[in-house]
């Protein structure tokens, strides 16, 4: 009985997620959209959640206003600066999202890849410093590894 109610729930939360997604797109797709943001780009947000959206390459260290940003086509990306390192190259689109942590006095930049790559890294108010940036390691490069560290250890047995 816990697992039909669980399927459903997953299976309702799947099908209002799509509605959204529809959704958006179509208003995406009747709406003038000079910058040809998707749906998938967007993040499933109304256009109106967005802080910014970059017609032109943008310097992350001055992104420090709490919000929603995108970088909607690898050209722009691509011009930005201070990028997660072996970012840069990639030129991808991306959105990136400022918030603050748990204190004021510290920033979270979270940039998310139109491949779904994500980093992250956060900003000392106080200090005026940013940290490095850190990559989120995806399930699918964690199993992976997993393998590779599998195959490692069975080969030294």
């Amino acid at each position: 009985m816990i697992e039909i109610l669980e399927t459903d729930n997953v299976n309702l939360g799947r099908q209002k997620a799509n509605t959204n997604f529809e959704t958006i797109q179509t208003h995406l797709d009747s709406q003038e959209n000079p910058h040809g943001v998707t749906a998938v780009q967007a993040g499933a947000l109304p256009l109106a959640a967005w802080n910014t959206v970059w017609d032109a390459g943008q310097d992350l260290n001055t992104v420090l206003t709490t919000g929603t940003y995108a970088a909607p086509t690898n050209a722009i990306a691509a011009a930005c600066t201070n990028l997660p390192e072996g970012y840069t190259a990639s030129g991808q689109a991306f959105k990136l999202i400022v918030e603050t942590t748990s204190t004021v006095n510290f920033l979270r930049q979270t940039l998310i890849g139109r491949t779904g790559v994500m980093y992250a890294r956060t900003y000392n108010v106080s200090s005026a410093a940013f940290s490095g940036w850190e990559k989120y390691v995806m399930s699918s490069e964690l199993a992976a590894l997993e393998a590779r560290v599998a195959a490692l250890e069975g080969a030294g047995t």
